[in-house]
Order: structure tokens, then C-alpha cells, then sequence
């Protein structure tokens, strides 16, 4: 379900049952076509898609929590989730990149804990290996960005329009119409956090 859900993503934002087989050998010898699956259904817009691929796909947000050399820096374009269960019963990791979709699951059939093995430490790896094998060397196909979207500078304390007291602005994507239209009033001169 998960694989499905960030394959949605992957596409734009377009759901598409997965078909496992194309045909089947009968008994007699005969080949048996499997129907085709029902057409895509449009569940996010390519807009929406596409913001969350730019923020799973993020490589300086992944640093704090997995360093600059961790198995979800890839040499290509890639978004990428992980994941733990409580008592690390499970991990899990999932991404995509603009041909394909990989998810990973690592854990015992028990349900037994796996001392300390996290969606970074378990999947992850695996995760890596696999796309570095399905992608061709080089540095990949970007991500395709949809119409209606824009940038704008906000302050990154606030999320607001930069005032002159915010330090610093960061530049954040927006689907057109939605940029904030407030400005910071925070005085960030002088705070601990500037």
C-alpha cells in the first residue's frame, strides 16, 4: 500500500493498480493474457506531487538526521522516506526517483525487535543498492516540475514574507495563490535563535 501510495507521487500524482503478471501459462501449455488494469485515477495534483517530491527529495534536510554520506544520498534525483516501529519491530524504506519506485521492509515475521535497527540503518542500505542498480550512472533525470508553482523568499522562523529583523530568508515553493501575504513581525535582532 505504501509503494502504491508513493508511486502516486511519483507520477504526478496519478494512482495506478499495479499489475503483477502479464500472462499466465495454463495448464495445456496455452498462454492466457491478464487483463489490463483499470486506467489511472488522479488522487493529488501535479502541484501537490511535485512539492512533496521536492521536500522527500530535500538532500540539506536529510543532513542532521542522516549526515552528508547516509544511504539515502544518492547521485541522483531521488525522494526517499523512512521509517520505524516502536521497540524497532520493523523499518522501512521508500522512494522514488522519475522511473521508479522502490519500498523496502526489514523486520522480524515474529515481530520480534531488531536491537536498535532503524529505516536508516536496516532499509535504507538495501534501499540504496537497489536504486543504484535500476538508474544509469550519471546524475538521473530531474523530477519534472509541473505549471502553477512559485517561489517566494519567506523568513524561516516564521514562515511569513521577510521583514528587515528577520537574519535570513530561505526560498520555499508555493502553488501559485498560496504565497503568504502576511510579513514577519517578529524582532529576530537579539534572539537566541538568530
Amino acid at each position: 500500500e505504501l509503494a502504491r501510495a508513493y508511486a502516486a507521487l511519483a507520477t504526478g500524482g496519478l494512482f495506478r493498480p499495479e499489475r503483477l503478471v502479464e500472462a499466465a501459462a495454463r495448464k495445456d501449455g496455452r498462454m492466457e493474457a491478464i487483463p489490463d488494469p483499470p486506467p489511472p485515477v488522479r488522487v493529488f495534483s501535479p502541484a501537490v506531487a511535485y512539492i512533496v517530491t521536492d521536500i522527500l527529495a530535500d538532500r540539506d534536510a536529510r543532513v542532521p538526521a542522516f549526515g552528508y554520506r547516509g544511504p539515502l544520498n544518492l547521485p541522483f534525483p531521488a525522494a526517499a522516506k523512512t521509517g520505524t516501529s516502536k521497540d524497532f519491530r520493523d523499518n522501512w524504506t521508500i522512494g522514488y526517483t522519475p522511473r521508479f519506485t522502490v519500498a523496502v521492509w526489514m523486520g522480524n515475521f515474529d515481530g520480534a525487535p531488531m536491537h536498535n535497527v532503524s529505516g536508516i540503518t536496516g532499509a535504507g542500505p538495501l534501499f540504496r543498492d537497489v536504486m543504484l542498480l535500476l538508474e544509469e550512472p550519471g546524475p538521473g533525470l530531474p523530477f519534472p516540475e509541473p505549471p502553477g508553482l512559485v517561489r517566494a523568499e519567506i523568513c524561516p522562523m516564521s514562515g511569513d514574507l521577510p521583514s528587515p529583523a528577520c537574519p535570513a530568508t530561505i526560498t520555499e515553493l508555493f502553488i501559485d495563490g498560496t504565497v503568504p501575504d502576511n510579513t514577519c513581525r517578529h524582532d529576530h535582532r537579539g534572539s537566541p535563535d538568530s
